[in-house]
This record gives C-alpha cells, sequence and structure tokens, in this order.
C-alpha cells in the first residue's frame, strides 16, 4: 500500500508540475522567473500530490469509513487544495475569490456528492457484469 501511494504521489506531483507550468508558460512568456515563483510551483504540485496522489487514493480504495465521510473529507481537502494553490498562485487572485469562498465549498461539496453517485453506478454495473459471468 506505502508503495503504491508513493508512487502516485511521485507521479501526481510531476504531472503537476508540468501542466502548472504549462498553464503559467501562456500568461508569463516574456518575464523572467524568480527562484520564489519556481519553489511555488513545485509546492503548487506537492499539494496537488498529496490531495489527489494519497488522500484521494486513499479515501476510494483503503478507507473504511462510510461513504458519506468519504464525500466530505474529500470535498475538504479539495477545497483546501484550491485554496493553498490559488493563495500561492497570485494574492491578487485570492483576494478577489475571497468573497466567493462559501460558493466554491458548495460547488466543490455538491459535485464531489453526485460524482460519488455516478462511480456508485458504475462500479454497480461491473459488479453486475462480473457476477453475470460467474452463472
Amino acid at each position: 500500500m506505502w508503495n503504491n501511494l508513493s508512487n502516485r504521489f511521485i507521479n501526481v506531483t510531476l504531472g503537476s508540475i508540468v501542466w502548472i507550468m504549462i498553464i503559467t508558460s501562456f500568461s508569463n512568456m516574456n518575464i523572467e522567473i524568480p527562484y520564489l515563483y519556481i519553489w511555488r510551483i513545485i509546492l503548487m504540485g506537492s499539494i496537488f500530490g498529496v490531495v489527489f496522489g494519497v488522500i484521494y487514493y486513499y479515501l476510494w480504495n483503503y478507507s473504511n469509513i462510510n461513504d458519506i465521510c468519504k464525500v466530505l473529507l474529500s470535498s475538504l481537502s479539495n477545497f483546501i487544495c484550491i485554496v493553498t494553490t490559488v493563495k500561492l498562485y497570485s494574492s491578487t487572485l485570492f483576494d478577489m475569490l475571497m468573497h466567493f469562498m462559501i460558493f466554491i465549498f458548495i460547488i466543490t461539496l455538491v459535485l464531489h456528492y453526485l460524482i460519488f453517485k455516478v462511480y456508485l453506478r458504475v462500479q454497480n454495473i461491473k459488479l453486475t457484469k462480473e457476477l453475470e459471468k460467474l452463472h
């Protein structure tokens, strides 16, 4: 389990860093980049790696807690990820979005719940097909 989680962390972190570099290069093409900016991008990628590579994977594959807690924990970790990465990327953007944080959290919670319902339906269909093959 630990080996799998560490591999997922590394893959998601490196993929996120590359993704963030590509996205930010569109807006910062002719600007010299200070070292602090590079460290912030590495930190943002690490946050994505922890949330999406470790927390999500552990919650949905190894955790024994009930489904509502899984949805709440994944929504909360996603919201914290959003807030910290936006703050690391731009304080101005963070200040603009500060007034809408409760709405962002509600949207995150609703989307996690809806996607969880779709995930359950897909898992039930797969399980039904496997059981039909056995008979």
